[in-house]
């Protein structure tokens, strides 16, 4: 039959170890959305009408535009 193995005892001058503080996360500590967003400077989000249109300009006509959908759908059937 196997002994329990005791465990060790601390010496009786010895002192205990520090344990490292945590802090515990706190609803207190938390922050407004509206106030970390203006910390880190973050604007609003753009309008639909300022969106829409927005890369008129990329491209000169239609036909170059047609081109570049063109060479995304080639690459998507290769797997690239």
């Amino acid at each position: 039959m196997k002994r329990a193995r005791k465990r060790p005892q601390p010496k009786k001058n010895s002192k205990p170890k520090a344990k490292t503080k945590r802090r515990k996360w706190l609803y207190n500590d938390l922050k407004p959305i509206d106030l970390l967003a203006k910390e880190q400077g973050i604007t609003r989000p753009p309008t639909w009408e300022e969106l829409y249109g927005a890369g008129k300009d990329l491209w000169d006509s239609d036909e170059e535009f047609d081109e570049f959908l063109k060479g995304i759908y080639e690459r998507r059937q290769r797997g690239r």
